[in-house]
């Protein structure tokens, strides 16, 4: 993967670090597609640019739950140094996340 976009209104459960890094929040992403370098970055709506964006430098921790239904599933919580420069939607589906593969 080389970029990952989600859909996340003003911020929720974003930490800024005031160090130039953010704390992501809790995606349902699999740890193994998870690496430094990784552009994340976060969106409003698709229809806007990113209002917050970086570079992953590691993975933070990882949540284990379950969906309603009981199905298991993984949240991962990433470390990013933010980038000044905004960015258009990318990615495919239909739902809060975008993921671009190499």
């Amino acid at each position: 993967m080389e970029e990952a976009h989600v859909i996340c209104h003003q911020g929720l459960y974003v930490e800024d670090q005031k160090d130039g890094t953010f704390l992501t929040g809790f995606w349902v992403v699999r740890p193994e597609h998870i690496r430094e370098g990784l552009v994340f970055a976060l969106h409003e709506t698709k229809a806007t640019r990113s209002y917050l964006q970086g570079v992953v430098l590691r993975l933070t921790e990882v949540r284990k739950d379950r969906t309603p239904s009981g199905r298991r599933q993984r949240r991962v919580q990433l470390l990013v140094r933010k980038t000044p420069a905004s960015l258009p939607w990318r990615g495919g589906g239909t739902g809060e996340k975008g993921l671009v593969w190499s």
